[in-house]
């Protein structure tokens, strides 16, 4: 993947899926986001989303990923859940990563004549926009880089 957002039509090229699959429907909105494997050998999974909005569907659909790649063979059942497990944590550094590496996001940041960073949320929504994913996203990567303190993650809840 080259610097920059990830189009979904990208992530439909590399990953061999409609370009509408990320489009939530009725019909494709489940309680859990999850994988199955169904055939052994080969890199088939069946994929359920959770997410309405097109930047959290993004984000299961890279976890998802996350955990196809990284799973033991004989997990047949590939869950993206709220769960703070380590493969929970794994998914969601490996989708955030995906989505905006930490050295682009840094590229971005601004910093006053002190030293100190020049950043805000209207900063973190342009850049969320830009490369379509959530606000929260971008502040969560600064808060885990200790850019920001974690505090301004505590103040959206």
């Amino acid at each position: 993947v080259n610097e920059g957002p990830v189009s979904n039509e990208r992530l439909s090229e590399i990953f061999e899926i409609p370009t509408n699959f990320l489009e939530y429907t009725p019909s494709n909105g489940l309680p859990i986001a999850a994988g199955l494997r169904t055939n052994h050998g080969t890199d088939a999974v069946n994929l359920v989303m959770r997410a309405k909005v097109e930047t959290g569907r993004r984000f299961e659909f890279m976890r998802l990923v996350a955990d196809h790649v990284s799973a033991v063979e004989d997990d047949h059942l590939l869950p993206a859940t709220k769960a703070k497990t380590d493969r929970q944590k794994f998914q969601r550094a490996f989708a955030q990563e995906f989505l905006i590496p930490c050295s682009e996001l840094q590229g971005r940041l601004r910093f006053g004549s002190q030293g100190e960073i020049d950043f805000t949320e209207d900063d973190a929504e342009d850049i969320a926009t830009e490369y379509n994913v959530s606000p929260t996203m971008i502040l969560t990567v600064l808060v885990n880089q200790g850019i920001l303190p974690r505090e301004i993650l505590a103040e959206r809840r």
